[in-house]
């Protein structure tokens, strides 16, 4: 008993256990009461026993709350406090003038803006695109206008793409040709998930050949493995040592992603960045 009681204390869901200590106080209780009627003293410690079990359980249910806010709230300060340590070094190597789009935890962190900065600033491509819009997208849409590269940035959600649309605006840049809408559609390459439609795909992106990718989206609510088809569509399109980087790849789907991207062409090279979110570098074979 005592070793089920300590599981129950240390891996038990919060809900459960307060069913669980009521129902043994309320048993407690029984227990007492009917050993005092019958002047019983091992109902009366039995049923103390079931109170001061039922008591310890609700103390803690109370202390993992407790120390469970506590630790989000300094998580959440530490992850605040390294943005704000690294938003400085962002503005100056993407040279911003204009404020960036609040990054919080569903957009690419700090880390992750420089990683991509530091590629195409030692990759030097000439065709960027971007699969699934946010706060990514005007900066490096200003870092390809500045340095006369190509940038697309493709979005399946309509709504989000009035979005980014005004983002770009407000930064001066013009929306309509780094910005496409194509919705999600069946696909031959992931049964399991709607991904792109190939046919908005093709007629954006013809036979250009794309020296990086840069892959957050489509979103997590729209089924696993959906970033699979990423590399099978594009990879036929990638210049030689071409790359992509993966966002997410902290989660258990994105790694599955690129180990189905490895099946698919053994011969690329896969390298992670470390971070809140970690991102995976896929490079193509030369």
């Amino acid at each position: 008993m005592e070793k089920s009681v300590a599981r129950l204390l240390t891996t038990g869901n919060p809900k459960w256990l307060l069913g669980y200590s009521v129902a043994v106080g309320m048993l407690g209780v029984v227990v007492s009461a009917w050993g005092a009627g019958r002047d019983i003293d091992i109902s009366l410690f039995v049923g103390a026993l079931f109170c001061g079990l039922s008591f310890l359980v609700l103390i803690s249910i109370r202390i993992e709350r407790i120390v469970g806010k506590t630790r989000t709230a300094a998580l959440k300060s530490s992850e605040r406090a390294a943005v704000a340590q690294a938003m400085p070094l962002v503005y100056d190597r993407f040279d911003l003038s204009f404020p960036v789009p609040t990054l919080d935890e569903w957009t690419l962190e700090p880390g992750g803006l420089l990683l991509l900065h530091r590629l195409i600033e030692g990759e030097d491509p000439s065709v960027i695109v971007e699969l699934g819009s946010g706060a990514s997208t005007p900066v490096l849409a200003h870092l390809a206008e500045k340095q006369d590269r190509r940038f697309t940035s493709i979005e399946n959600d309509d709504s989000w793409v009035e979005v980014t649309r005004q983002r770009l605006s407000g930064w001066d840049i013009e929306p309509d040709h780094i910005l496409h809408h194509v919705p999600l559609a069946d696909n031959p390459f992931q049964p399991s998930a709607p991904w792109y439609d190939t046919d908005g795909l093709d007629d954006i992106f013809g036979d250009e050949t794309i020296d990086l990718i840069f892959v957050d989206g489509p979103a997590a609510r729209h089924g696993t493995h959906r970033r699979q088809p990423a590399f099978t569509y594009f990879a036929s399109r990638m210049s030689p040592g071409g790359i992509l980087v993966l966002d997410d790849y902290n989660r258990e789907d994105e790694q599955e992603v690129v180990d189905f991207w490895k099946q698919e062409m053994p011969e690329i090279e896969v390298s992670t960045f470390s971070g809140r979110k970690s991102l995976a570098v896929v490079r193509m074979p030369e």
